[in-house]
């Protein structure tokens, strides 16, 4: 676990919660209906371009299960659940397939930076997930909320863009896990050693 959180779940209830979290955003139907599609063409010489993403209020309830793999504070925090892995698990395939997985997660959730790259002025973290999740969908943050309404019909079809991208890429990465923990927990592969140092190269076993 981090410094900052506290839970009460054990180690196996931990896994079992990531996979009841994955089966919730898989149930959401803006699994089923995002996209991240953006068509640039040319009318009467001017450049036009539509962007095609789902269903807005779809991808927001979509954002309120999976918004949990990325929050410290849940026990479905992705690097705090391949750290369970880690350390509960001798499994070698196991835990080669989830460090590939974890690699590719704190990659995709980052962004490409292609979008926030070329604007000025972001407040706060330059990340995509942060803007939408905590200015847009929950209100969090009213300087990252006034940030996003400033942008321009185009700008806004870029951001979204890249931030269906992320949930689209990051989808795939929980679903990968997803199928990795249900597989331990089917085989029952969770030993009873205490908690110790996960051997994720320079990261601790508590992250």
């Amino acid at each position: 676990m981090s410094r900052g959180h506290q839970s009460n779940r054990h180690d196996v209830a931990k896994l079992q919660h990531f996979v009841a979290v994955a089966n919730a955003c898989k149930a959401r139907r803006g699994s089923k209906t995002i996209r991240s599609s953006l068509t640039i063409g040319t009318v009467d010489g001017e450049e036009k371009w539509e962007g095609d993403f789902g269903d807005e209020e779809d991808n927001r309830a979509l954002v309120t299960e999976f918004r949990k793999f990325i929050s410290e504070s849940d026990d479905a925090f992705f690097p705090r659940i391949c750290g369970v892995l880690e350390r509960r698990v001798e499994d070698q395939e196991v835990l080669r397939r989830t460090r590939t997985n974890r690699d590719s997660w704190l990659k995709v959730v980052k962004g490409n930076g292609e979008f926030m790259g070329g604007i000025k002025g972001l407040p706060g973290d330059k990340n995509v997930l942060n803007v939408w999740i905590n200015g847009v969908v929950f209100h969090n943050d009213a300087e990252l909320q006034a940030f996003y309404l400033s942008f321009d019909p185009a700008v806004l079809d870029f951001f979204h863009l890249e931030l269906t991208g992320i949930l689209l890429k990051g989808l795939a990465i929980v679903n990968a896990q997803r199928h990795i923990i249900e597989d331990v927990l089917d085989r029952n592969l969770v030993n009873d050693r205490a908690d110790g140092i996960a051997s994720f190269p320079g990261r601790s076993a508590h992250s």
